[in-house]
């Protein structure tokens, strides 16, 4: 694995009612005791944010390498709903380029590098909650928080470096399990099957589950329903069917969908506001990133330079109706070569020249429901689930009558017109199923790829970096 020395963090704690920064030292060679390094709970507290505070750090110096958000991101523009400017951030993961999935690629290593991180500063801090003398009740909850986000991110490790888990079996190879920390001098672990990465993942996840409730105080904090969000797309993966929907039902509870004026306005810069984020991260003025930012790519009408190069297929807009609250596209062809067509005003850019970053919402966990009580035998309670969404966004839609596979394909197409640009869902369902990239429409010529379904370029390559520090990995994934 990417040997991640144990160094002094700074990590930085959001309160409650301000979203207010603190400093933060980690320990780093052992002199600190766990006792008094987490002293009290603020302490604790203040280490655990500075886990998640990690999962949105600029990677290497790019524009697209920037915490878990640019991850889906980049694997939406390898979809084909989204089009990118083929002289801007992006273009190689558009071509599906070496440069990105490759043992060199920057993605490749980019990803690899990131998760590990957080994997092991977790495991940093379990170890050492698990020494203190604080309240057991406290350290359970605290334990249970890091235990998520380490299941959330070898799940989105796992989900890059193979194929998905019904398409590539249990015994194929993905990726190296850590559960300790690890330092220069630990030796490395060669990739584990997906069904010991898998059982890891459920049992952090059940863990979590269990032991958290719906009480936190940020919404970057994970709590039992962003656990059982993380879950119910685990389960899905696994074609877990019911488990995905009871736990993609209980994940939205207490959640609403946000209103046309909501969507159409400040629905994904302000994650506090909409009512419907599960999970995400808060975005202040001081924090924003300028022509880096998430906006600065998203938002091709923001009034603040920026790259504005996120544009949409002209076949995935015919799918929209007139009276579809999703419609917001903009016919943007006179200011651009026959790439640019259409740009979306579904991120705007807010007033202080930044925005949240959204990362769930409850309207997946309607449509993993949807999914998957239609999988598992239900149609009528998975159609009606799917026709709940479908009619709070457009008031004047009409219930389909289809059924078996077409009723399948009418939820994952919901699925891109209600989650593109955000969690990299064309992509991931296309390997779920095991299909083909068949690119149309206005993609410039550069773009204009098919993939096959099964072909190596869905797996990104363990990095080479790896290989060199890491005698025990024995496997390479095939172009």
């Amino acid at each position: 694995m990417k040997k991640i020395f144990l160094i002094i963090l700074t990590a930085f704690a959001i309160t409650s009612c301000g979203n207010d920064w603190l400093d933060v030292a980690e320990p780093h060679n052992g002199s600190v005791t766990p006792n008094i390094m987490y002293a009290d709970e603020a302490a604790v507290t203040n280490a655990i944010v500075g886990s998640i505070d990690l999962m949105k750090e600029y990677y290497y110096d790019r524009h697209v390498t920037v915490g878990y958000r640019f991850y889906y991101l980049g694997l939406d523009f390898m979809g084909n709903d989204i089009v990118s400017n083929p002289g801007q951030w992006w273009t190689y993961e558009a071509q599906w380029h070496p440069l990105i999935s490759s043992a060199t690629g920057y993605q490749s290593s980019y990803y690899w590098a990131m998760f590990y991180e957080v994997i092991n500063d977790v495991n940093t801090k379990i170890a050492g909650i698990q020494e203190c003398s604080l309240s057991d009740s406290f350290k359970a909850a605290s334990i249970a928080e890091l235990k998520a986000i380490r299941a959330y991110s070898y799940f989105n490790l796992a989900r890059v470096f193979q194929f998905s888990y019904a398409h590539a079996g249990e015994n194929a190879p993905c990726v190296p399990l850590y559960t300790t920390p690890t330092t220069a001098d630990t030796k490395g672990n060669d990739r584990a099957s997906m069904k010991e990465v898998f059982t890891l993942i459920m049992e952090d996840l059940n863990e979590a589950v269990n032991t958290l409730d719906e009480s936190r105080a940020a919404i970057f904090r994970i709590n039992k329903n962003v656990a059982l969000l993380w879950r119910a797309n685990v389960n899905l993966e696994m074609q877990n069917w019911s488990a995905a929907a009871a736990d993609a039902k209980a994940a939205r509870a207490g959640y609403t969908l946000m209103n046309s004026k909501t969507y159409r306005s400040t629905g994904f810069n302000d994650i506090n506001g909409a009512g419907e984020w599960i999970w995400g991260f808060p975005i202040q003025s001081d924090q924003a990133m300028g022509y880096a930012s998430l906006f600065s790519h998203v938002d091709i009408f923001r009034k603040q330079n920026g790259y504005k190069n996120f544009f949409i297929n002209e076949t995935f807009v015919s799918k929209f109706s007139a009276s579809d609250m999703r419609n917001v596209f903009i016919d943007v062809s006179y200011a651009f070569p026959s790439w640019g067509k259409w740009g979306a005003a579904k991120f705007q850019d807010n007033a202080d020249a930044c925005g949240d970053y959204g990362m769930h919402r409850a309207s997946e966990m309607y449509l993993v429901e949807a999914e998957a009580l239609v999988q598992s035998g239900k149609e009528a309670d998975g159609h009606a689930v799917l026709f709940e969404l479908q009619s709070h966004r457009d008031p004047l839609a009409v219930k389909s009558g289809n059924t078996g596979d077409k009723l399948i394909e009418e939820i994952l197409l919901e699925r891109r017109k209600e989650l593109y640009g955000e969690i990299g869902t064309e992509f991931f369902d296309l390997k779920r199923y095991n299909k083909p990239l068949v690119r149309d429409g206005n993609h410039p010529i550069s773009a204009k790829i098919t993939v096959p379904a099964g072909d190596g370029r869905w797996l990104f390559q363990i990095p080479q970096s790896e290989y060199d520090r890491n005698p025990n990995i024995s496997t390479q994934n095939k172009r």
